[in-house]
């Protein structure tokens, strides 16, 4: 910075009028000028207005975007959920940890109390930079999530095979009994909103409390290998 010490020296520079000087409409070094024009912060300020324009206005979308690919994330585009682990939340409640993927990127997440009234979905891919949804997008997918898990932890009617040891109960007598492990079993339907009515050696069994979410976790469809995790490719709306 240089210090102006004149006035004379000030109107030489062209900053002011003065009695030899007229005076000058603009500034010929635009360093020296306060709060001048730069072309540079007027772009910045445009790309910066730009930008804040389309958060505003996929924020208010029901889709998303991917900021890195540049496409339309659609909810149909989560593929592969997959169920990793069921744990108790207490006596009475369950979570349930699952992956799921999208552009062939793999993300976790979590549902808390998915058996309760109010059941909360958690996953990193809503603090995924490269995401942006608005919360109409945010809402349904939390939504369909719930709905394919809670689909799957509503089996179907068909023949299964343990993959543990199973307590059970004689629908008759009330009489606690073992489904051992590799044993096939017939559901025959499901009673109510937590008991399974089974046949297991021409006997039918009830299975209730956490057995009765457990049940895909438990039993594998005859035909099918699993590990207890199940893939839950219902279709997601």
């Amino acid at each position: 910075m240089r210090l102006i010490l004149e006035f004379t020296e000030f109107s030489n520079m062209r900053l002011g009028s003065g009695d030899s000087v007229p005076q000058s409409t603009h500034v010929d070094n635009p360093d020296l000028s306060m709060d001048g024009f730069s072309k540079y912060d007027a772009n910045l300020r445009d790309s910066l207005n730009r930008l804040n324009q389309m958060y505003m206005n996929i924020n208010k979308s029901n889709t998303a975007f991917n900021l890195r690919s540049g496409e339309v994330v659609e909810i149909g585009d989560l593929l592969n959920i997959k169920i990793l682990r069921i744990f108790p939340k207490d006596d009475i409640f369950l979570n349930i940890y699952f992956t799921f993927s999208l552009n062939e990127k793999e993300y976790h997440g979590y549902i808390n109390k998915v058996n309760g009234t109010n059941p909360s979905v958690h996953s990193e891919i809503f603090r995924d930079v490269n995401i942006q949804g608005g919360q109409e997008w945010v809402i349904r997918v939390k939504g369909n999530l719930i709905k394919v898990i809670k689909n799957w932890m509503s089996p179907s009617v068909g023949s299964y095979t343990a993959l543990k040891d199973i307590d059970v109960y004689n629908q008759n007598t009330g009489e606690l009994c073992l489904v051992p492990e590799n044993s096939e079993i017939k559901l025959i339907r499901v009673v109510g909103d937590d008991s399974i009515l089974i046949n297991f050696s021409d006997v039918d069994y009830i299975l209730k409390g956490k057995n009765y979410y457990y049940f895909n976790y438990y039993f594998s469809s005859v035909g099918n290998s699993s590990d207890g995790s199940v893939d839950t490719t219902s279709d997601i709306e």
